[in-house]
């Protein structure tokens, strides 16, 4: 998620789409969070939360068995920093944070956030706060200038006595006599019938709907069952919701929990007739009964005088004129507030942590506070029943902290308890869960709730429930800001590597990768299932302004800040890209080159810019007939690059911002550094001994430890020289690798390692801006992409010949629907890969009547009556195939969609993964082996056909690819989809797959992207297909007469915006571990 955004999150077990909460008008008819907000928010916000914020780093952190104290500061966790500029709810649970925003977003109150999410975290955290519980509130209404205290507080039954546990301490933690009367439903209703705004029951529906759905048990949860396990097992509710029947132990993280039916009934009571309804109305008395059948001494009349207090906090002046208002006894505030008036004394700064030695005495004056103000706590209770005023009133006085600090000596502290001022101690208390609500009309609630112990007496009403509480570490945000001067252009403060990097990053590459990639892309996966593949974790994001989706997070953001500051499309793109050669650099960068399509609304008008590498002016058309490694491998296998002068070309044409600004962000992660992903482990061990062999990128991935390359998260530092070739490009200008004094040192270091690029290569080396490729397409769009040497044409070929069988959602309703549509697209890859062998550099062949025939609206209708619906032919020649066309690979892709209307679609490479296997000795590039991408005559392929001579090397010449960045744009002129594919020859038909599943299938963006991905290229004759494909399907297409062959690793991966009138929808191919960052 990104750091200035909150989205709604898209996974399911089922196919679905986004449904936000409504608010309905009239409270007889309370309005329903439905259904499928279940599915989308738990299985999404939960389970990424589980997995990220508890299994990679609180499970690491608070395990019995620490390792030895680190001499490092600790990296920062993979909370989230977020930032807003509205509105904001925090809670423990994300799902209950976004049903608290939710609440915001239809105009209700900070309280009416507060009560909506409270309801909530009572189910998903019940270990800790629920129904059975109180809380302490603290609300802030702006308009008044004012704050009050809202204590629900449990309180003590009339029947009970101060020696009641006299004889058996156990029953005050356990069993009906350890029940105090509940505060928490009665609290939540005097708060809402004194500040709330939507009818009551709107604020109780998401949780009856969360109740009725069920949603993943937390690590947090299981721990807290375990801690209490005998007492839960014995509740039949509870052994109900946690306990799996069938091993008699608890579920494990991510099972599906449901929460009694009861309870969802007693939620949708308290709903419909309030909060008063547990204490003096009908569900009271079922209430009392289960109470009294174990025991308890709590009455009616107990229930019907509990009342809430509401009353004014303490409040204190603190720091610089501010005020801090907190909970007066029996709440913990008082403490607060004597810890920070003994420290404030100190008048800490940055500077108090500079050292290891300042360090150590601001944490001894902190522990020796914290000594003093439990002390304190000793003293104190109900205010209500102890005359607590002058305690108050000495430690809220201007001199009661400095009287502290003078007992403190800063060289030693004491054991000696008397010495604090403690004569008794004060119980522990725990089980505790937070939420913080701030409106956008300055209204705020701070809201801490218990049911004491996990579980509290471990006893589950029939008609009632309990919960619980996790807290996350929050990160310092630094905004990119853009300098309006671009001899001073603007710095990336170094802050951000913290918080996009390890927070983006690690846990998209957690979440993305880890969690499902990797379980589904494992060599030894299962065998092929009937059930349809459970929709990943990647992020369905909704914007109503703008969007940048790319490969990788952080990336994504600095595009989206680009935006933000009025950048144009391009100038997100060329941000995001140059950022991208860097985390993704074993696909793209500096040494590489791209296709982009550029859509102007203003004009209504597409550009291709073809930034494509060519052959060096002294490449020869057999100069790899004797040593064919030669072309994927060392100096020969370098094509001129085409990125950096491309990227210029680009802003030159279409850049606002100073061309430095673009580049900052990049330079920035260069020097900081950023987390390892899985992705690029794993091209590090594909190409294992090219990189090893390479000092600079054996200087930024191997660990000189083990000699072995560094894990998934470590943070790792591209070399000093790439980052200082950025810099001199960002002040220079894009032309400074081409023709500058930079061209020269990158010349002697291709010249060190045999290149036979020269200064006249890099001079001529010029990107070209055409039109594009553009062909109806649908009712009346249009389809913009590249043309040759671009893979625009094989698209164009497969929708034009799959547009006449008019696709639907009926297409593919059943398996035998799913089979006959399949069986159809792949016929369709197949005529079109034939295609794609005749295609080369339109520079250097005649193309105009191979484009004029497949753009034609004849064509697709003429390979269509050559399709058999019933069977495949696996006779190459009859799809028109005489030669086969190289594969390409090690691509990167990125959409953008501006607020203006204009977008940008690119796909980038440096071919095989981390190019040629060599990075530039003092300018650190990583190089290109595009050459392996032409055709050589006299070499055949595997299967002994002859290569490609429309793709034969020429000098200068562009060898063919599969980039197929599109733009989609409707009859208004308005950019409907932006898509692109990295994969190599697997781009086309990605790219077709998600296009056909969003305007035909009826699928959402994300389940378009999601779904389990077939290839055929014509060479090999085989189809390759995804695990998540069901059985049925293989088996019905091997009965047509295609062999399937299902491939282990990740091949294709997409990265695509969809807009429709009221918002833009992105989704980043969880098989990368991209995202999509945007503006609303």
């Amino acid at each position: 998620m990104c750091d200035k955004q909150m989205l709604e999150e898209n996974l399911t077990q089922k196919p679905h789409k986004y449904v936000s909460i409504k608010i309905h008008s009239n409270p007889s008819k309370p309005c329903r969070l439905k259904t499928k907000i279940i599915i989308t928010f738990l299985l999404a916000l939960a389970l990424v939360s589980i997995f990220t914020g508890y299994l990679i780093y609180t499970k690491s952190h608070s395990m019995t068995e620490y390792p030895s104290d680190p001499i490092e500061p600790r990296i920062p966790s993979v909370s989230k920093l977020h930032v807003f500029k509205r509105a904001a709810a925090c809670s423990d649970a994300p799902i209950c944070s976004e049903v608290g925003k939710t609440i915001l977003a239809q105009n209700g109150s900070a309280v009416d956030s507060a009560i909506a999410s409270m309801f909530c975290n009572g189910l998903l955290n019940q270990q800790s706060t629920g129904l059975g519980g109180g809380f302490f509130m603290t609300v802030y209404i702006k308009e008044e200038g004012k704050a009050y205290s809202v204590i629900a507080r449990e309180s003590a039954p009339a029947a009970a006595t101060s020696d009641m546990f006299k004889r058996s301490v156990n029953k005050s933690s356990e069993g009906a006599l350890a029940v105090a009367v509940p505060g928490q439903v009665r609290g939540l209703w005097a708060a809402y019938l004194r500040w709330g705004k939507l009818p009551w029951a709107s604020l109780v529906s998401p949780a009856i709907e969360i109740c009725k759905e069920g949603f993943p048990l937390s690590q947090i949860v299981l721990d807290a069952l375990l801690i209490r396990s005998q007492q839960v097992k014995n509740d039949a509710n509870l052994r109900q919701m946690y306990v799996d029947p069938r091993t008699d132990d608890f579920y494990k993280v991510g099972n599906i929990t449901k929460p009694s039916q009861v309870l969802c009934e007693t939620l949708a009571t308290i709903a419909a007739n309030g909060g008063d309804e547990l204490y003096n109305g009908s569900l009271s008395m079922e209430f009392l009964k289960d109470l009294h059948r174990v025991g308890s001494v709590i009455t009616a009349d107990d229930l019907r005088n509990y009342q809430p207090k509401i009353t004014e906090p303490l409040a204190v002046p603190f720091g610089d004129g501010d005020t801090l208002f907190t909970p007066p006894p029996p709440g913990g505030g008082l403490v607060l507030i004597s810890i920070l008036s003994i420290l404030s004394g100190y008048r800490f700064n940055s500077s108090s942590i500079a050292t290891t030695e300042d360090k150590i005495l601001s944490y001894h004056r902190i522990i020796e506070a914290f000594k003093y103000s439990y002390a304190l706590r000793s003293k104190l209770g109900d205010a209500d029943f102890l005359d607590l005023d002058e305690i108050i009133a000495n430690v809220t006085s201007p001199e009661y902290g400095e009287e502290i600090r003078l007992k403190i000596d800063d060289n030693k502290t004491s054991y000696d308890s008397a010495l604090y001022g403690a004569e008794t101690y004060a119980e522990d208390d725990s089980g505790t869960a937070h939420l913080s609500i701030l409106a956008e009309n300055g209204d705020a609630v701070s809201i801490t709730s218990s049911v004491d112990l996990f579980f509290g007496a471990v006893k589950m009403c029939d008609k009632q429930m309990l919960e619980e509480s996790l807290t996350q570490k929050p990160h310092k945000y630094v905004s990119i800001k853009i300098n309006s001067n671009p001899s001073k252009p603007c710095r990336l403060k170094t802050k951000i590597i913290i918080t996009l990097l390890l927070a983006l990053a690690l846990v998209s590459i957690f979440t993305g990768y880890l969690i499902y990639t990797k379980s589904h892309f494992t060599t030894e996966e299962p065998s092929d299932s009937n059930e349809p593949r459970i929709p990943s974790v990647s992020k369905l994001r909704v914007f109503k302004r703008a969007a940048a989706c790319s490969d990788a997070p952080i990336c994504s953001e600095v595009g989206k800040t680009i935006l933000a500051q009025n950048g144009s499309a391009v100038d997100s793109a060329i941000a995001s890209m140059f950022c991208n050669g860097l985390l993704n650099q074993q696909s793209t960068g500096l040494g590489g080159g791209f296709f982009m399509t550029v859509y102007i609304k203003e004009e209504g008008k597409a550009y291709s810019v073809i930034a494509r590498e060519s052959a060096p002016a002294a490449a020869t058309t057999d100069m790899f007939k004797r040593s064919v490694d030669k072309s994927s491998e060392g100096a020969l296998a370098v094509a001129v690059p085409g990125q950096v002068r491309g990227l210029w070309a680009a802003y030159l044409r279409w850049g606002k911002l100073p061309w430095a600004s673009l580049l900052f962000p990049a330079i920035e992660i260069c020097k900081e550094g950023f987390p390892l992903s899985q992705i690029v482990l794993d091209a590090l061990h594909e190409r294992s001994q090219q990189v090893k062999n390479d000092a600079n990128l054996r200087k930024m991935y191997v660990d000189p430890t083990t000699d072995d390359f560094y894990k998934v998260g470590d943070i790792t530092k591209p070399s000093e020289v790439l980052c200082e070739t950025l810099a001199i490009i960002a002040a220079k200008g894009g032309d400074e690798l081409y023709n500058g004094s930079l061209s020269m040192e990158f010349l002697k270091d291709l010249h060190r390692v045999g290149s036979i690029i020269t200064a006249d290569d890099l001079q001529n080396y010029q990107p070209k801006i055409t039109e594009p490729l553009a062909v109806p397409f649908g009712d009346g769009d249009t389809l913009f992409t590249p043309p040759p040497p671009g893979g625009g044409l094989v698209l164009i070929s497969i929708l034009s010949i799959l547009s006449g069988y008019r696709f639907n959602s009926s297409s593919i309703a059943s398996t035998e629907d799913k089979i006959l549509s399949y069986h159809r697209i792949i016929e369709a890859f197949k005529y079109s890969y034939a295609l794609r062998s005749k295609l080369g550099d339109a520079d250097f062949l005649n193309l105009d009547e191979i484009i004029a025939n497949v753009t034609s609206p004849e064509y697709g209708e003429e390979i269509r009556l050559k399709i058999d619906d019933n069977k495949t032919s696996n006779d190459s020649a009859l799809y028109g195939a005489e030669a086969y066309a190289e594969e390409d690979s090690g691509t990167a892709h990125l959409s953008i969609l501006a607020e203006n209307g204009d977008a940008v679609s690119v796909t980038s490479s440096v071919d095989l993964f981390f190019g040629a296997g060599f990075s530039t000795h003092k300018t650190g590039i990583v190089m290109n082996d595009v050459m392996d991408d032409f055709s050589s005559p006299g070499i055949t392929n595997a299967y002994n056909l002859k290569p490609s001579r429309a793709n034969y090397i020429v000098p200068r010449k562009r060898p063919l690819s599969s980039m197929t960045p599109s733009i989609l744009v409707d009859t208004n002129k308005n950019v409907k989809l932006v898509i692109g594919s990295s994969g190599g020859t697997r781009i086309p038909t990605s790219a077709a797959l998600v296009a056909i599943g969003k305007l035909w299938f009826g699928q959402s963006i994300k389940e378009a992207i999601d779904e389990p991905r077939v290839h055929h290229q014509l060479f090999p004759m085989y189809v390759s297909y995804e695990y998540g494909l069901q059985d049925a399907i293989v088996k019905g297409l091997r009965a047509k007469g295609h062999k399937m062959v299902r491939y282990t690793t990740i091949r294709s991966v997409n990265c695509s915006l969809y807009r429709n009138s009221t918002a833009i929808y992105g989704n980043a191919d969880f098989r990368k571990a991209g995202d999509v960052c945007g503006l609303n």
